[in-house]
Formats: structure tokens, C-alpha cells, sequence
């Protein structure tokens, strides 16, 4: 286990039995909403993460694949892109 690990994150995927576990190196930031909870996390191998609801939503160094399915059909549809 990595000394930088502070508290860990447990992603369930239901109905299933199963999850991912992320060791968290601190948290940035917690909060509740009226519609959800938010977490700001630094996961030692994937930077900062955003949790919502208890559901990794995106991460630092696996933005760019979210970002590249966004914009490529565009770019594809686009007469001249730039």
C-alpha cells in the first residue's frame, strides 16, 4: 500500500456486487448539493478525480478521451476544420 494513501473510495457498480477501489491521497473538496453529492479528489495514479454520487465521473489524465469523443464527430461533419 502507497504511505501517500489517506482514506479510499469505493465505486459500486449495482445491481451486481462489484466495484473499484481508489486510494485517495487527500480530498480537495466535499459537498452536498440539493441534487447530488460532490467529491474533488487526488488519486495518486489518476490526479484529480470528480466523484458524483459516489461515481467517478472524469479524471485528470483520462479527460482527453471524454474531450476527443466530443469533438471528432464535429470535426468530422465540419466542411473545414481548423
Amino acid at each position: 500500500m502507497s504511505s501517500g494513501i489517506r482514506s479510499w473510495f469505493i465505486d459500486w457498480y449495482y445491481p451486481s456486487q462489484v466495484g473499484c477501489i481508489y486510494g485517495v491521497k487527500h480530498y480537495i473538496s466535499s459537498f452536498k448539493t440539493k441534487y447530488q453529492q460532490i467529491d474533488l479528489v487526488e488519486l495518486p495514479f489518476f490526479g484529480k478525480a470528480l466523484f458524483i454520487d459516489g461515481k467517478l465521473q472524469s479524471s485528470l489524465y483520462d479527460e482527453y478521451i471524454y474531450h476527443e469523443t466530443l469533438v471528432h464527430p464535429a470535426m468530422l461533419l465540419h466542411g473545414n476544420p481548423s
